[in-house]
C-alpha cells in the first residue's frame, strides 16, 4: 500500500509531514503487504486485509475510525485495526461515518447518524468512540457507497446498499433527491432506509458531494446489469449527466439517455464519471477548467455530458469528493493508473511542478496488470 497527499490528521496512514504544494509525498506505508482494497474520504483512510481484517487512520469526529481512539496527527499516525472486524468485504465512506460490508452479506456503521445515513436507529457516536453495530435485517449485501458534503462540520449524509439480488436500499439525506425515491430526509438517530424502484438489478452506485453548507445536498449515479444509466438528486453543474432543474426533497430519478452499455459508476463533487463497455470513460457536472482533457463546467439546463478523449481502455474509475478540488483515477486494462486534477498536496503522486494539472495521464511506475477485480 502507497499513500501520497494532505495528512493533516494522519490519514497516510504513516508518520511524517504534510504534503507539500507542486511535490510527491508518495511512499508505501510500513509493514503493509497484504491489502486488497481501499476507501478514502476527507482526513480517513480504510483498508481491507487479505485476511478480513479492517484497518484506518486519520480523524475520528463522531467515533468514524470505529474503534476508540483519538484523531490522529500528520506527526504521529493512528494506524490501527478495527476490532471485532475479521470478515470485511468492502469499505465505503462520508463525511464522519463508515458503512462495512462483511463477507457474510450484513452491514455494520459507525460514525455520525445525524441525518439517519447510518441506516440503524443509533445516536451519533463522539469523538474516540465508535458505536459500531449491525444494520439490521440485512443478510445478503454485496456493496455500499456513501455521500456527504465535504469540510467544515456538518455532518448530513447519505448512503446506498446494493444486496445480492441487484435490489438498491438507500438512507439518510434526501435533501435533493439524491435518495432516488419520495421520501423526507431522516432524522438524528433515526433511519429512513428503504428500496429504490428500478427496472433491473443494480451492478454498480456512487454517491456525489453537493456544492457544500449544511443542506445535505448531493446526487446519486446508478448502472443496471443491462448497461442502462439513471440518476438522481442535485444538478448544480450537470452532475446527473442531463439536463434539468430540480427543487429539494423530490425524486427525480431518471435514465440518461443513449447509455446502454455502463459498465461501473464513480462521483466527485458535482461530477460524474462513467466507464464504459468499450472502454472509454465519460463524464459530466464540474470539471476543473486546469484539467483540460475532461469537459468544462456545466449548468442545470444544460448537460455537459461528454467522452474524456484521450482514455480508451478503461477497466474501472474512482473519483474524490474532497473539499479542495477534484480529482478522477482511471484503472486502465494494461493495469496502469491514470489521474488528473488538483494536485494542490502531491496527491497525483508525482512531480508535476503546477499547483493544478492540465493533463491526464499515466503515473509513472505503476503497473498492477495482475489485479483481477475492481
Amino acid at each position: 500500500m502507497w499513500t501520497a497527499g494532505k495528512n493533516d490528521h494522519g490519514e497516510l496512514c504513516r508518520g511524517g509531514a504534510n504534503g507539500k504544494y507542486n511535490l510527491t509525498n508518495f511512499e508505501q506505508v510500513e509493514g503493509v503487504f497484504d491489502a486488497v482494497s481501499v476507501a478514502c474520504v476527507e482526513s480517513i483512510t480504510f483498508v481491507v486485509m487479505r485476511d478480513g481484517t479492517l484497518w484506518n487512520a486519520g480523524m475520528n469526529r463522531f467515533g468514524g475510525l470505529c474503534r476508540n481512539v483519538a484523531d490522529g496527527t500528520s506527526a504521529a499516525t493512528n494506524f490501527g485495526q478495527v476490532p471485532g472486524v475479521e470478515n470485511a468485504r468492502q469499505v465505503s465512506l462520508g463525511n464522519a461515518f463508515a458503512m462495512i460490508v462483511m463477507e457474510d452479506g450484513t452491514v455494520w456503521t459507525a460514525g455520525s447518524n445525524n441525518t439517519g445515513q447510518l441506516a440503524r436507529t443509533v445516536q451519533s457516536g463522539t469523538s474516540g468512540a465508535t458505536n459500531l453495530g449491525q444494520v439490521p435485517d440485512i443478510t445478503s449485501a454485496v456493496y455500499s457507497a456513501c455521500g456527504s458534503i465535504p469540510g467544515g462540520e456538518n455532518n448530513n449524509g447519505w448512503s446506498a446498499i446494493v444486496l445480492g439480488d441487484g435490489t438498491l436500499l438507500t438512507a439518510g439525506s434526501n435533501a435533493s433527491g439524491q435518495l432516488a425515491r419520495t421520501v423526507q430526509s431522516g432524522t438524528s438517530g433515526a433511519t429512513n432506509l428503504g428500496v429504490v424502484k428500478l427496472p433491473n438489478p443494480v451492478s454498480s452506485v456512487a454517491c456525489g458531494a453537493g456544492s457544500g453548507g449544511s443542506t445535505g445536498t448531493g446526487h446519486i449515479a446508478i448502472v443496471l446489469a443491462d448497461g442502462t444509466f439513471y440518476t438522481a438528486g442535485a444538478n448544480a453543474a450537470g452532475e446527473l449527466c442531463r439536463a434539468g432543474n430540480y427543487s429539494n426533497e423530490i425524486n427525480n430519478l431518471a435514465k440518461v439517455g443513449g447509455v446502454a452499455d455502463a459498465v461501473s459508476v464513480t462521483c466527485c463533487r458535482q461530477s460524474t464519471v462513467l466507464v464504459r463497455g468499450d472502454g472509454s470513460v465519460w463524464s459530466g457536472g464540474t470539471r476543473s477548467s486546469y484539467t483540460s482533457e475532461l469537459p468544462i463546467k456545466g449548468n442545470a439546463s444544460s448537460s455537459n455530458f461528454a467522452q474524456i478523449m484521450s482514455v480508451s481502455q478503461a477497466r474501472t474509475a474512482v473519483g474524490s469528493n474532497g473539499v479542495q478540488g477534484i480529482n478522477v483515477m482511471v484503472i486502465m486494462h494494461d493495469g496502469t493508473l491514470w489521474m488528473g486534477g488538483d494536485n494542490r498536496y502531491g496527491q497525483l503522486c508525482r512531480n508535476t511542478g503546477n499547483e493544478y494539472t492540465n493533463y491526464f495521464d499515466a503515473i509513472p511506475g505503476i503497473n498492477m496488470p495482475a489485479i483481477g477485480g475492481d
